[in-house]
């Protein structure tokens, strides 16, 4: 029995198959990530090949057979074209197709992801988008996708004791999911130390929206704390719970 769908949804990857096949991943409104077959996709005469590009979000149809949905139809909503007028945007979309295929392999409806990919891409999507706040966005999906999916971080009390964090010195553990007491560094022999403008950054984009988290001056060393910490977390999430991947942030 065939099933035919429609759905709105954001094309974060593709994937070329056989001679002139694609299969797109997309993030979408009713069903979460899925994967569609696009058949003849890479012929000159395809009429659905304008709708299926890369970070646009789109109208599809599909027809849902035993093995894959198949495209049907497409009709663009919005083709997100101030991220591609800029390299330091698109690579941060790069990074966010990259996250989401890493930590999402199969999902239903999740309407928090879906608001916060649609939010961060019109962000993105901004003309008046400055680097700063380009790369904060970043972060600040990454964290909330992962708190979203059960796996945000322990920041307020040590995650081997589960003592409160009082003094200035802090350690964070990405293997171990959180803060790490000075006790507890110098037993367990995990975690590294970190800031605490760094925990608060991460306290704050779990707590405020982005329009007040814009608003906060940001140091260069801010962003390469943050992009340490972010990319040994993404990879132990991987390495936990996932396939092995390669991380390009």
């Amino acid at each position: 029995m065939f099933v035919r769908e429609r759905t709105v949804g954001l094309i974060f990857q593709k994937k070329e198959f056989r001679e002139a096949d694609q299969i797109i991943s997309v993030f979408s409104q009713d069903f979460g990530r899925i994967e569609v077959l696009c058949k003849g996709i890479r012929k000159i005469a395809s009429k659905l090949k304008y709708g299926i590009e890369i970070f646009y979000l789109s109208e599809i149809e599909t027809v849902k057979g035993y093995y894959s949905r198949i495209l049907t139809d497409v009709q663009v909503v919005e083709k997100f074209s101030q991220i591609r007028k800029n390299l330091a945007r698109l690579s941060i979309a790069y990074q966010i197709s990259e996250v989401l295929d890493g930590l999402i392999k199969e999902s239903e409806r999740e309407e928090k992801i879906w608001n916060l990919l649609l939010n961060t891409f019109s962000i993105l999507n901004n003309q008046n988008l400055n680097l700063t706040i380009c790369h904060l966005s970043f972060y600040y999906f990454f964290w909330n996708l992962v708190n979203v999916l059960g796996f945000g971080p322990r920041l307020k009390n040590c995650v081997f004791c589960q003592k409160r964090i009082l003094n200035h010195l802090i350690y964070f553990s990405a293997e171990d999911g959180g803060v790490v007491c000075k006790e507890c560094f110098l037993t367990q022999k995990k975690g590294e130390r970190v800031s605490q403008r760094l925990i608060k950054f991460l306290r704050a984009f779990l707590e405020f929206e982005f329009d007040l988290i814009k608003k906060v001056k940001v140091k260069k060393s801010d962003f390469a704390e943050m992009k340490t910490i972010t990319k040994r977390y993404f990879q132990n999430l991987i390495e936990k719970h996932y396939a092995s991947s390669n991380s390009n942030f």
